[in-house]
């Protein structure tokens, strides 16, 4: 045994943390670049295998070969579908400190990339207008961010941790039409009202 660890102290350094994330679900979603856009749990089964290996970035970038190892401050490692709340989830090791800071300290989520193969057809779905339907793709990265596309996507470090929103609410600091919105950790006790008037 190390002296350190044989004193009773745990030493992490080097060693990265595991991450759980709920990143995507089926249905509509909205893209800024396209429109409303339909995904089915049956397409985002053909390919969401492709996630294992991504690169776990902050904000979201192009990933290449040449710019990976700079970018990348964690990687996925496993990803399955959760049937009790019909979403996928995946996780991880995350090694860099600012990500950690990111996501334990300042409420950051998660969104993903996709390269995506699509009909262009504009259809409906359960009465709503769509302007195509995503057909097939290869997931490129998940990236930490401010404003998830899907407002419940999640992340939490340490397996023993779980991935719900009890400790988070979302605001829209812009008014209730504005399409940004945060999320906001609420401290233990806090009310979502003592939490806006805080920040």
């Amino acid at each position: 045994l190390c002296s350190q660890h044989y004193a009773g102290k745990t030493r992490k350094k080097g060693k990265g943390r595991k991450f759980v994330s709920r990143f995507i679900e089926a249905g509509v979603a909205h893209y800024q670049e396209f429109g409303d856009i339909l995904i089915t749990k049956e397409t985002l089964d053909k390919f969401i295998h492709t996630m294992v290996g991504c690169p776990l970035i902050i904000n979201h970038k192009e990933i290449t070969d040449k710019n990976a190892d700079k970018e990348r401050v964690g990687v996925i490692s496993n990803v399955w579908f959760n049937d009790m709340d019909g979403w996928y989830y995946c996780d991880g090791i995350i090694w860099d400190l600012q990500a950690i800071d990111l996501v334990k300290n300042q409420g950051w989520s998660v969104s993903c990339t996709y390269d995506f193969v699509s009909d262009n057809l504009e259809k409906t779905h359960n009465g709503k207008k769509i302007s195509m339907e995503f057909i097939d793709g290869e997931f490129l990265h998940l990236a930490l961010v401010n404003n998830p596309r899907y407002e419940r996507a999640n992340i939490v470090i340490n397996s023993k941790d779980k991935v719900e929103n009890d400790k988070w609410i979302t605001i829209k600091p812009h008014g209730d039409d504005s399409e940004d919105y945060r999320r906001l950790k609420l401290e233990d006790g806090e009310t979502p009202k003592e939490a806006i008037d805080r920040v």
